[in-house]
């Protein structure tokens, strides 16, 4: 398995979402903010993109050790790797369309599977992007005309 570090414009989409997702209720497994920080609009949206970030980042640096400290190297976007300490959120804070979340639900996967080296899949920030997205994908199904149209089971 490869892994790479997601570009700013993919972190922006995932931040965008968590936000969403806080204003919505839709992080019921979240518990106490998401990354320990509420996803409120100002510096906690920054504070949570980095969080992510450094996530992303350390799991990319655990599947190419040789790198060593040489972090620019990483896979992924350009200057991605300095967005651990910099990252700015630059997203909109409109409520989401459906059509949105779905892309949000997207970019999350994305994040979460080249997230998946080392120990970072037992992180709380991991464990906590998977609630979400759990949270997440039920909303989506439950608001679909193929759910609403499905029998009732007894």
């Amino acid at each position: 398995m490869s892994s790479f570090v997601v570009s700013p414009e993919t972190m922006n989409m995932i931040v965008r979402t968590v936000h969403h997702a806080h204003k919505q209720g839709l992080g019921r497994r979240v518990y106490g903010g998401f990354a320990g920080v509420f996803a409120d609009p100002g510096a906690n949206l920054d504070i949570i993109g980095r969080k992510l970030f450094r996530m992303n980042i350390a799991a990319t640096a655990s599947r190419y050790p040789d790198l060593g400290n040489k972090m620019e190297n990483l896979p992924g976007s350009i200057g991605a790797v300095d967005e651990g300490e910099t990252f700015l959120f630059r997203g909109s804070l409109v409520p989401l369309s459906r059509s949105e979340l779905f892309a949000g639900y997207k970019a999350m996967k994305l994040l979460r599977y080249q997230s998946l080296e080392g120990d970072i899949p037992n992180s709380e920030i991991f464990k906590q992007l998977e609630r979400l997205m759990a949270d997440i994908a039920e909303h989506l199904v439950e608001k679909s005309p193929e759910y609403a149209a499905a029998p009732q089971f007894y």
